[in-house]
């Protein structure tokens, strides 16, 4: 596990990511904090020809993906203390609470984690009036932000997200055909979390993200993770658990 070199709140004070709307949502009459349909130009003008392939991601990650399991996966994501939910149904109230509970590997329709760290207690969830131990209430840090496309054309889209200045902690396959890309925001409060949302939802939206993809309560797929329905591996491309903004596209390649 590496521990983050920044303290919290480091990506989301001052200027936040510097991901400049387009000239179409300055408009007057646009309002850039809200979602846009997406834009094939946006993300031809964005990717600048870039083709980025696995073993593109492999030679730019700090680790190499192809060793990392995912319980490995989850202590470099999360810090020492952290408590994290590992999922095998989506609407349930998590199958294991790592690391106390080993990480299942396989489920029928995949293998998912909450992107944020929790207590790993039930909660009164005033929103929906019963408890829970995936609400905002157990939230213990508002670290991540998940981008994902379901729209926008794979290789395109990915290319796009490899120019612009994210600090990408991970890159894996859904073990279908999108892509989960992991952002380290490090938010302190969910208010602080909730105005870095408000500030990325049109730039990354024009670019296919799901807005409802970025919400600060998520569950995202865990690498290395085996999907029954389609028998596919969630596939782990990309790692670094204490990124900068530098773009992908801006690290120098390494020979694996």
């Amino acid at each position: 596990m590496t521990p983050s070199p920044h303290p919290p709140g480091w990506m989301v004070r001052g200027s936040g990511f510097g991901i400049p709307c387009s000239s179409a949502m300055r408009d007057a009459d646009r309002i850039c904090s809200r979602p846009v349909p997406w834009s094939r130009s946006a993300l031809e003008r964005v990717a600048e020809g870039l083709v980025v392939t696995p073993r593109w991601l492999a030679q730019r990650s700090a680790l190499n993906p192809r060793e990392i399991g995912p319980s490995e996966y989850l202590a470099h994501i999360f810090d020492p203390l952290h408590k994290a939910l590992v999922f095998t149904q989506q609407q349930s109230q998590g199958q294991a609470l790592w690391p106390h509970e080993s990480s299942p590997s396989t489920g029928p329709s995949g293998v998912w984690f909450m992107i944020q760290p929790v207590d790993g207690a039930f909660h009164l969830n005033p929103r929906q009036g019963s408890r829970s131990r995936r609400s905002e209430e157990s939230v213990t840090e508002w670290r991540h932000m998940l981008l994902e496309s379901d729209e926008a054309p794979r290789g395109l889209w990915l290319s796009a997200i490899c120019r612009l200045p994210l600090p990408i902690v991970s890159i894996a396959s859904s073990g279908n055909r999108s892509l989960h890309v992991l952002v380290r925001l490090g938010a302190r409060t969910k208010a602080e979390w909730d105005e870095a949302r408000r500030e990325l939802l049109a730039p990354l939206s024009e670019l296919g993200c799901d807005p409802a993809a970025m919400t600060a309560v998520r569950l995202a797929r865990l690498p290395g993770c085996l999907r029954k329905d389609t028998g596919k591996l969630q596939t782990l491309y990309y790692l670094n658990a204490a990124p900068t903004a530098a773009p992908l596209a801006e690290i120098d390649a390494h020979t694996e």
